[in-house]
């Protein structure tokens, strides 16, 4: 059982680094220089497009939640 648990973390915190990475990647740099009351849903949502585009469906499901 430890085995598993130990399996567990290691998962998450590989989620963890892609979803960061992905955030540095598509995310982040198109946010760079716009003010947060101007960050708009569109916006977002035309993010998330981008990376489903790549058909990187799992990592745009994390990116929207």
């Amino acid at each position: 059982m430890g085995d598993d648990a130990g399996e567990g973390e290691e998962r998450r915190q590989s989620t963890h680094a892609q979803i960061k990475r992905i955030f540095g990647k598509d995310v982040l740099p198109a946010l760079n220089k716009i003010l947060i009351y101007d960050i708009k849903r569109a916006l977002l949502l035309e993010k998330v497009a981008r990376i489903e585009k790549r058909k990187a469906y799992t990592m745009a499901e994390k990116v929207r939640t």
